[in-house]
């Protein structure tokens, strides 16, 4: 089980270096290779998952607190899987993108995608500490890809909320390893106020890191002022691997001190969020700000999930519920949204604007990147028959299995948010365009986004083995299970 793990994480790590070692021309031959490969062994490790609890797999044999050990649950393999087909997809769509620095674009790319596999698979704080930081390298430098003014500041806003995330989170691991003597995760807990006030600087950290509301200040413009090929990455998978380690921390690391009040508290400024994330989205006139806009709200439907599975008192099926429910929304998000933010980009670039009113008549030209902005919008909104509805489901069951009813309201009413928003700009593909309006299109730059909505759409028909795949090796398991 050990070499498909390892094959797992090295492919991207090694595929980064060599894509700046062999001609431009080969950069991205390379890297679509290397996110196949490592799709191709996230799918091989599913295989091995314990029922039980995560896979713990020490390094070079080592076990905790000596060695660095990874602890793999069946959500953390789906996000490896998801993060390794979205990569795969921005290769292809970029093949065609002009200006694009290939050799720092590819590498960059891949290093963003070793450092998810990290993340999503440790089971050491320190090493998820040194994920984080790899990320947020490779993020700031794509963000920098960009051949203008905007783009800098934008590289430069990111990073000053990533450099304080890393500060927060550092900080309470720091605490943590004073109390416990150890930084492995299983191994980490405790309920005084040391280990409270730990959780708090960790969940700050990692808010800061993912751009969820209230500290999201970075977000909105790094998403949108980056090129068509990152703004996916960033705002489709870059924010999940926060959110995954968040997650873990309050399930894991700390569960004493992750009390029902503390956990309200995260999931009332999810609602928050739902909310203001939409009525931004809705103001904004361009847009690549309203899809930024809108993942900020999104991101609000995982912080409520929080409090849906610091149910200790509720009993297993509340979180088990809880949990899938958010790791396939997790994965619905990552996919749909990318396919979003890549249609866009073929549109903008089409078109030649970024406001919703100087993008008349784009169905009528660009029918596939249409047809992903709408098969993509019916994931995020989570209707039927799509993976976004699957787990907007199994939130909802959460809250009535938890008898926290309350939170039904954010979860199904934050759909209604975001088929307002995304709908605005769908009516202005559909009204006439100019007679005279000459539209340049590139079929193989449409194909991705198409290929990830319809991928965010079918595979609600075929949830069952992801359902059964998000269970296994759930954290909590041999703790609530009777």
């Amino acid at each position: 089980m050990s070499d498909p793990v390892t094959l797992m994480l090295l492919l991207p790590l090694l595929g980064a270096v060599l894509c700046w070692l062999v001609p431009a021309s080969l950069a991205r031959p390379v890297a679509l290779l290397v996110s196949v490969a490592t799709l191709t062994q996230a799918l091989r490790v599913t295989a091995g998952l314990p029922a039980d609890g995560p896979l713990r797999v020490p390094l070079g044999g080592w076990e905790a607190p000596a060695g660095i050990e990874l602890s793999i649950t069946g959500f953390g393999l789906l996000m490896v899987a998801v993060s390794a087909l979205v990569t795969a997809a921005l290769v292809v769509f970029a093949m065609r993108e002009p200006g694009l620095p290939v050799r720092a674009w590819t590498s960059l790319t891949l290093l963003a995608l070793a450092a998810m596999g990290t993340l999503y698979t440790s089971g050491d704080l320190f090493n998820i500490y040194v994920g984080l930081e790899l990320l947020g390298v490779a993020a700031v430098g794509l963000v920098a890809t960009g051949s203008d003014r905007r783009t800098l500041r934008a590289g430069i806003r990111y990073l000053t909320g990533a450099f304080a995330g890393s500060l927060a989170y550092l900080m309470g691991v720091a605490i943590l390893y004073r109390t416990s003597g150890s930084l492995a995760l299983h191994q980490v807990d405790g309920s005084g106020h040391a280990e409270a006030a730990a959780l708090a600087l960790i969940t700050v950290g990692l808010m800061l890191k993912a751009g969820a509301f209230p500290v999201h200040f970075w977000l909105p413009v790094a998403h949108a002022a980056s090129p068509a090929s990152v703004s996916p990455l960033l705002s489709g998978l870059v924010t999940k691997a926060s959110i995954f380690v968040l997650l873990r921390a309050w399930v894991e690391a700390v569960p004493g001190a992750a009390t029902p009040a503390a956990a309200t508290l995260v999931g009332i400024l999810g609602c928050a969020a739902i909310l203001w994330g939409s009525l931004q989205a809705l103001l904004s006139p361009h847009i690549k700000p309203i899809i930024a806009y809108s993942t900020v709200a999104q991101l609000g439907y995982l912080l409520v999930g929080v409090p849906l599975i610091v149910v200790a008192a509720a009993g297993y099926e509340a979180a088990t519920l809880a949990w899938t429910g958010l790791a396939i929304y997790c994965a619905a998000h990552a996919i749909a949204k990318s396919a979003l933010f890549l249609s866009a980009g073929v549109i903008v670039h089409a078109m030649g604007s970024t406001r919703i009113d100087g993008l008349a008549g784009a169905a009528g030209r660009m029918p596939m990147a249409t047809t992903a902005w709408l098969l993509a919008t019916i994931a995020l909104i989570g209707l039927p028959p799509s993976l976004g509805f699957v787990g907007k489901w199994y939130l909802l069951l959460a809250a009535l299995e938890a008898g926290q009813w309350w939170w039904l309201l954010p979860i199904a009413g934050g759909g209604l948010l975001t088929a307002a928003v995304l709908v605005r700009a769908a009516r202005r593909f559909f009204t006439p365009a100019p007679e005279d309006m000459v539209v340049e299109r590139r079929h193989l730059r449409e194909a991705p986004a198409l290929v990830l909505a319809l991928v965010a759409v079918v595979t609600g028909f075929v949830a069952i083995p992801i359902i059964e795949l998000t269970t296994a090796g759930a954290p909590f398991t041999a703790e609530l299970e009777p």
